[in-house]
């Protein structure tokens, strides 16, 4: 374990080298790192990816139980498949509008933009987690332990008037607010890097975002059948 965190601590000062930048300037940065043409752009979007999940993993890590250590190999690989499965939705729905981008130059910005994804959605469900634990500790309980056992959905079809009056839940539907609309602001301004490298017009641009979300239905599914048995 200590060989382990030394080698994550190795990482860090290059994750935020291509952090900063890329936060502020997704379209820029994406130039940027493409136009380099380097061997290994590849694999460092991929480390960049690795250091955003152990970052928000910790983040999540409060409100983890059990034996979180031998949870990390399995939750990694999960997050891993559903990362490629939704870029393979939205690389195909690229293509089905006439892209012409690479794959690998493709995989390279999707899995930088990933990262941010995968960090945002950390910070907003410790916003929502927060919020329940600190206002109202009771549905904060009783939340855990029906997500926990995979029955959250029906819980709350059943109380859903009770939840509804909860200062905790209202507080945690504003984190939601926030933190879906951060996501949507971000991938907005980072969505010309990828019309840029399939030098497809805006029109089909807007095309290919609406695609992805039609190609992205079975993936949802797919990916909640699975976490609603991973907890299980």
């Amino acid at each position: 374990m200590k060989d382990l965190l030394l080698k994550f601590l190795k990482l860090i000062p290059a994750f935020f080298e291509d952090f900063f930048p890329l936060v502020t300037g997704p379209k820029r940065f994406v130039a940027k790192r493409l136009s380099k043409r380097n061997s290994d752009a590849l694999q460092r979007a991929l480390t960049f990816l690795l250091v955003s999940f152990l970052i928000s993993w910790l983040i999540e890590f409060p409100f983890n139980e059990g034996d979180i250590w031998q949870n990390i190999g399995p939750e990694g690989a999960f997050v891993l498949s559903y990362i490629v499965l939704y870029g393979g939705a939205l690389y195909l729905a690229w293509r089905t509008v006439g892209g012409k981008g690479k794959m690998r130059n493709f995989f390279i910005i999707f899995f930088y933009y990933a990262g941010i994804i995968k960090l945002l959605m950390s910070l907003t469900f410790l916003g929502i987690m927060g919020s329940m634990r600190a206002f109202d500790p009771e549905l904060y309980d009783v939340f855990y332990s029906t997500a926990k056992s995979g029955n959250l959905p029906a819980y709350a079809f059943e109380n859903y008037r009770k939840i509804l009056n909860s200062p905790g839940f209202r507080l945690s539907c504003l984190a939601t607010m926030l933190g879906f609309g951060a996501m949507i602001v971000w991938i907005i301004a980072g969505w010309g890097a990828f019309r840029k490298l399939h030098q497809v017009s805006k029109l089909q641009s807007m095309a290919a975002g609406f695609l992805f979300c039609t190609y992205s239905i079975p993936v949802v599914v797919l990916t909640f059948f699975i976490a609603n048995g991973l907890v299980k």
